[in-house]
């Protein structure tokens, strides 16, 4: 799959799903059942979590970057 920084802008193009496939590490932007765009992404540390007492996994909170 192309990085979003390949790919053109989704002019007209409307999602309605965020898939994410977390032990690829990949977040898939879907309209119309087709894959618009996909994204690598990060994923906490579950060194970290156990640091501090709490459960990896879970809930997926997606913050937005510029650039």
């Amino acid at each position: 799959m192309e990085d979003a920084a390949d790919t053109p802008a989704l002019a007209g193009a409307n999602a309605d799903l965020l898939r994410v496939h977390k032990t690829e590490r990949r977040l898939e932007l879907i309209g119309d059942g087709k894959i618009l765009r996909s994204y690598d992404i990060a994923l906490g540390d579950e060194a970290v979590a156990k640091a501090r007492n709490v459960e990896a996994g879970g809930m997926i909170m997606i913050h937005g970057q510029n650039g």
